[in-house]
């Protein structure tokens, strides 16, 4: 069965499709994150956003919680 596939790399859209018994390591090859040495780029992570800090009555509501289950 084809299996279509739209992979994001870093700033880059890659529209592929493969057999659904292509394996990882030949779908990383289409995308060519290998390197000439047969190894793999070092994994790269960007966070999208950070989250703001919990605001302080949900902190209290979260201590509750963790002070009643510590006395069941």
């Amino acid at each position: 069965m084809d299996v279509f596939l739209m992979i994001r790399r870093k700033k880059l859209t890659i529209f592929t499709d493969a057999k659904d018994t292509t394996t990882v390591l030949e779908l990383k090859k289409m995308i060519e994150g290998g390197k000439e040495n047969g190894e793999f780029e070092a994994l790269d992570l960007t966070p999208y956003s950070s989250p703001p800090d919990l605001p302080d009555v949900m902190k209290s509501q979260e201590t509750n919680g963790q002070e009643q289950m510590d006395q069941h």
